[in-house]
């Protein structure tokens, strides 16, 4: 049996379009040009640029911008995990989309978890 050529993707097939996301130059204007999306690919394209400890500060705006309209809960968990990214800028506006009612139950549960694990007891006035 012959071997088959390598299939190429559709240039307007979700995959090509999350593919730059991968790319440090390109990452931060293909994730502004994926704002508001639906698609699982790009979403979840999205989701890993925002966690993503190699990624620049832009690039973590730019994913978080761009899912600001997903109250889903990999993207509420991506919030929350946001919290601990290491640039302040994206910090603080992860906080402000966990104050959003939507995440805001899924950031209690994550905190709760967090303090049960480490032995220490929530502020007083923290909501369970």
């Amino acid at each position: 049996m012959a071997p088959q050529a390598p299939k190429r993707v559709p240039p307007d097939h979700p995959l090509a379009r999350a593919w730059a996301l991968l790319t440090p130059d390109l990452a931060p204007a293909a994730a502004a040009q994926l704002r508001g999306t639906t698609e699982p690919a790009e979403v979840e394209g999205l989701v890993e640029l925002l966690l993503d400890s190699r990624a620049s500060a832009a690039a973590s705006a730019a994913a978080l911008r761009s899912l600001d309209h997903d109250t889903g809960p990999l993207v509420s968990d991506a919030i929350v995990r946001a919290l601990a990214n290491p640039f302040p800028s994206i910090r603080i506006a992860a906080a402000g989309a966990v104050a959003s009612e939507a995440v805001l139950g899924i950031a209690e549960r994550c905190m709760a978890a967090r303090w049960r694990g480490s032995g220490a007891a929530p502020r007083a006035g923290w909501r369970r």
